[in-house]
């Protein structure tokens, strides 16, 4: 039997959205447009930047939780695009806390393309349904 290989990660960076208020599309399809006014903040050491489009697209299952399905673009501070989709599961635990995971794929070009090649997972914190907020820390994962 083959050795077991650690998975290792890296911080990449902590991003806060502000969503709009959901609407369902049909019985399972509940969607959030990523809210105008204040679209959301990217900051760590290897990205920095603001929310500038996007959206969210879940889809609720019978057992409460919701499959995500999350697009957005950030513009960085020094003027490029990055577009971040990530995809993932949120439901509440036993104990209230709000679970949410996610995979991320980047797409970018310049000094960002590194990101095409990267495999990262999302953590989602701090969640606030009736303000519509939400905190992702990005972790790289080798």
């Amino acid at each position: 039997m083959n050795e077991k290989m650690e998975l290792k990660n890296e911080f990449m960076f902590g991003m806060d959205i502000i969503l709009a208020p959901p609407y369902s599309i049909t019985e399972g399809r509940v969607v959030h447009a990523v809210a105008p006014a204040s679209l959301g903040e990217v900051v760590g050491p290897k990205l920095k930047g603001t929310v500038v489009h996007g959206g969210d697209w879940g889809i609720r299952q019978k057992d409460g939780s919701v499959r995500t399905d999350v697009r957005v673009v950030i513009k960085t501070d020094d003027e490029a695009y990055i577009y971040l989709y990530y995809s993932g599961i949120l439901y509440m635990q036993e104990d209230n806390q709000i679970y949410v995971r996610t995979n991320a794929i980047f797409e970018a070009s310049g000094k960002y393309e590194w990101l095409n090649r990267v495999f990262a997972i999302g953590i989602g914190s701090n969640f606030d349904p009736k303000a519509g907020k939400l905190h992702y820390d990005f972790y790289q994962v080798f």
